[in-house]
């Protein structure tokens, strides 16, 4: 997805951010977000915030807003947040050990490189909220949260997708069976329930020594 301001570095318009998400993210629930933060434009609930790009009316979109994707439900995605090099380096290698996919699709912000999986509605239920698991720069965006797109600015900083350059949630990978047992979401409806003891994910994960 393209930066929210052009080559001349001129702000785009609420209208050009829209028709890319048409074209490219007809079906995905997205929010404006105030320019050049990672703050909601729009004071109302979750429910009413999110919605397709072909609800949005242009005027209801600032020119130069950064972009929402809900997380969760309501798009089906899952997002693993890793702002640390160990924690990048563990999450590839046990996706290297388990035999899982590694997305095709990464986003590097401000807080981490986030890596986008799609969950299972009859086999992972998604947690509702969004928290920190054990190992220190291993984050999950769920229920109830949101990331900031690929092509947003925040304080001058680029949101930039470092592998696909375009989010096509319907083909992500499903979010590794051992991640989604080691994270409690087998059969457990909510996340705080459902969340393991430490002693427990670091078994299943094999966090080594250097965490």
């Amino acid at each position: 997805m393209e930066l929210i301001t052009n080559q001349s570095g001129k702000v785009k318009s609420a209208s050009d951010i829209l028709r890319q998400y048409r074209v490219y993210n007809p079906n995905l629930a997205i929010a404006p977000l105030q320019p050049g933060t990672d703050q909601h434009w729009l004071d109302v609930s979750i429910e009413q915030r999110y919605r397709r790009p072909a609800e949005w009316q242009t005027q209801q979109w600032p020119d130069g807003a950064n972009v929402a994707i809900a997380t969760g439900a309501r798009n089906r995605l899952i997002v693993i947040n890793l702002s640390t090099n160990s924690a990048t380096t563990e999450f590839i290698d046990q996706i290297a050990d388990h035999g899982g996919d590694l997305s095709p699709y990464a986003v590097r912000t401000p807080i981490g490189v986030q890596w986008y999986y799609r969950t299972r509605y009859d086999r992972d239920p998604i947690p509702t909220l969004a928290t920190t698991i054990v190992t220190p720069g291993f984050k999950v965006i769920a229920e109830g949260q949101y990331v900031v797109a690929a092509g947003s600015l925040i304080n001058g900083c680029e949101c930039k997708a470092l592998l696909d350059q375009t989010l096509d949630v319907a083909h992500l990978p499903v979010l590794p069976k051992y991640f989604a047992d080691a994270l409690g979401f087998a059969e457990k409806s909510t996340f705080e329930s459902s969340m393991p003891s430490s002693e427990a994910v670091v078994g299943k994960f094999g966090i080594r020594p250097k965490f």
